[in-house]
């Protein structure tokens, strides 16, 4: 990675992530959290890069930062989320999302679909999300 090229330095971390997430995922895993928990180092897309290498490479750490985050994420960042919890819809690691959370994640998009162009760019995710969670919980869709 060049820091001085004229490329975005996000995008060429994001792609370094992916190739180490192939040869070495515990270096991985360290970079993006270190990344994901720091204001200061990348942006809201790099945010979400490295959460969905996270859920690959650390499904618990993963879900306890949604946990926390939740309600101040970026649009980025949720979309991640349901992309993240939409892969684990079908495996035994479900049990582990509280009815509170699946609530917070929908609030969350409620709020930030406000924006029609967020709208637009988290609808995919979310409709996915919607039939994961909201309809088989009973939860309300609006």
């Amino acid at each position: 990675m060049d820091i001085n090229s004229f490329d975005n330095p996000d995008d060429e971390a994001a792609e370094a992530l992916t190739e180490l997430s192939c040869t070495d995922k515990a270096l991985c895993e360290q970079y993006c959290r270190l990344i994901l928990e720091s204001s200061e180092i990348g942006d809201t897309y790099l945010d979400s890069r490295c959460l969905a290498h996270l859920f690959d490479l650390n499904k618990k750490y993963s879900l306890e930062y949604v946990q926390k985050n939740v309600l101040n994420m970026s649009a980025p960042v949720l979309e991640a989320t349901m992309e993240g919890l939409d892969m684990y819809s079908k495996t035994p690691f479900r049990t582990h999302f509280s009815t509170e959370l699946i609530v917070n994640i929908k609030k969350r998009y409620d709020e930030l679909a406000s924006d029609d162009a967020i709208k637009d760019m988290l609808d995919y995710s979310y409709e996915w999300f919607e039939r994961m969670y909201l309809i088989p919980a009973g939860l309300p869709k609006d």
